[in-house]
Order: C-alpha cells, then structure tokens, then sequence
C-alpha cells in the first residue's frame, strides 16, 4: 500500500484550475476526465476553447467560479504556432484534407517583415467554417461536415504581437498574442496568402490565457494519476486569490453585504472607507473581509452608485 494521503474532491476549492490541455481532445473533454476526481455534482466549466488538436493552456472554472468565467476570458492571449506552408487544408489545420497547394516562396528578412506587419493591430476576420460560432441555431462546424459553405459576417480583433521566431523551408515558428477571440488558424492563412503561398497550422499551443500562464498548469497525466495534490496544489488558483484587471475592489461594510447578497444595489453607505464614487458603467469587485463575494457595475440610478451583476455564494462568510 502506498503511503501517499487520500485525495477528495473537497480537497479542491472553488476557483481556478490550470490544465495543461494535450492534443486530441476537446475542451469539453478534459472536464469529462476530471470530473471523478474534482467532483461530479460540482458545476464545471471553462475559459476559452481549445481546438482538439491544440495543446495548452485551459483553465477549469469550479463552483463558484464558473459565474465569473466570461469576466476572466477578457484577458489577452499568447500562442506558439507552427505554420507549415505549401499547402491549405478545410480546416485550417493538420487535421483537415488539402484543398490546395502552392509552390514554397523564397523567404528572406524583408518580405517577412512586411507580412508581419500587416497583421499587427486591429484587423477583421472571418471565422471559418470548421468553429463554434452559431448560424441558424448550428454550430459552424456541424454545417462544414456537411460540406456546406455559408456567409460568415468579419469580426474585429487586435493582434498585439506577431513574431516569427522561427524558419525553415517549408514551415514559420510564431509567437502570436492576441485579443479574445481571434482564431490563429484564420491568421496563419492569411500570412501565408501574404506570402505567396498556402499555408496550415502544423501545431498551436496557448501559453498564455490573460494572466494564467503554462508554468501555472498541470497536465491531465499529473491530475489523474496517483498523487494528484501536489499538481492540484500548483495549478488552483481559489476564488479570493483571482485578479482582474482593470477592475477596482472595493469593500462592503455589513449593510452593505447583506443588501447585495440579496441582489440589491447600494449606495456610498454600503462601501467602507473613503473610495471614489464608481463612474456609471464602471466593473468593479466587492469583497467582504477580504473575501470576493460579488462583481458590480456602478451606475446612476437614484440613490444608488453600484448594482451587482454576480453573486458568489460565500456560506462560510453569511454571518
């Protein structure tokens, strides 16, 4: 018998998970692997999805957290990429079939500058057939494996930076980082277009989601092995441990808890110490003693300077 402790789900607090996604599966597929172990009655769920063929980072939201999942997918994000040229594929990647080949253009320094540079800063994209964005109340990608093809409307994304780190004869190492909802794959067809030639993703791995990086996480092999709790350790981030930048926290006094718990918008009196008055519109944290129980927006309503748009269920905290 090994001596290492039992591990519980309740061992896992509600917050965070960083996982290290592998290759070949889905993002909705690693909740299904972990579920035993962070608990099958928890609510699960995830930030950013992950093509089946990229690896990377994924963080897990559990309990709690899973309200405060599209406030922390703001974030930007950072990809190492490998486009392999010559040759297009329906999909956009190494999973796809070939739909097109080109002859492999002579690179030199110039001509992968100016293609670099076209793609940093706001640009349009349109998101391909093989993706989740619903049309008709269906996938994108239920309609591909039909081999349909329909109008997809181009969305506006920023590409802060785009390096080719590095270059061989057929294929371009990049790092790419980017706002949400930019599709990587869309991005090296278009730098290969830019290039003269054809081009896939051969791999795309995310090393970065907003403030939650690859040395954070822990790989599915570690969590569901024998001794998870040290990777569990690692790779959880609890609720009153999460950062959000850009958002101010303020503090509740006792009034002011009771009233948001029960969903109510506060006043200045609600708020201990001396802060500045949310501005209308302003994203705001409110915190208990330190503790997050709730994300606010302020606003002008009368008598009112904040209105909560999340409530976390702090029990421990009620009295």
């Amino acid at each position: 018998m090994s001596g290492a402790p039992s591990f519980r789900a309740a061992d896992v607090p509600d917050g965070l998970l960083i996982v290290d996604k592998p290759a070949r599966l889905g993002s909705f597929d690693v909740i299904r692997r972990l579920r035993p172990l962070l608990g099958r009655r928890r609510k699960l769920g995830f930030i950013g999805t992950l093509d089946p063929f990229a690896t990377g980072v994924l963080p897990l939201c559990l309990g709690e957290a899973t309200k405060l999942a599209d406030a922390l997918g703001d974030g930007e994000k950072e990809y190492e990429a490998d486009l392999a040229l010559g040759a297009a594929t329906d999909t956009g990647d190494v999973t796809g079939r070939v739909t097109a080949t080109a002859a492999l253009p002579a690179l030199g320094a110039d001509e992968l500058a100016r293609a670099r540079d076209a793609f940093v800063g706001e640009i349009l994209q349109v998101p391909p057939m093989y993706s989740a964005v619903h049309v008709g109340g269906e996938r994108l990608y239920e309609k591909a494996r039909r081999g349909e093809v329909v109008e997809r409307a181009a969305r506006s994304v920023t590409i802060h930076a785009l390096e080719v780190t590095g270059l061989t004869l057929d294929r371009l190492r990049l790092r790419v980082v980017c706002s949400k909802g930019t599709y990587v794959r869309v991005l090296g067809e278009e730098l290969a277009h830019r290039l003269g030639t054809e081009g896939h993703l051969a791999s795309l791995r995310r090393i970065r989601s907003g403030g939650f990086a690859i040395e954070r996480s822990a790989s599915l092999g570690e969590l569901l092995g024998q001794s998870p709790a040290a990777a569990i350790t690692r790779a959880s981030i609890p609720l009153d441990a999460l950062e959000f930048p850009g958002r101010r926290a303020l503090d509740l006094s006792a009034a002011g808890a009771r009233a948001v718990a029960h969903g109510a918008a506060i006043g200045m009196d609600g708020l201990e110490g001396e802060v500045a008055p949310p501005g209308d519109g302003e994203r705001v944290l409110l915190r208990r003693a330190g503790h997050l129980v709730a994300l606010a927006v302020g606003t002008s309503e009368a008598r009112s300077v904040l209105r909560p748009t999340r409530l976390l269920l702090r029990p421990d905290l009620e009295a």
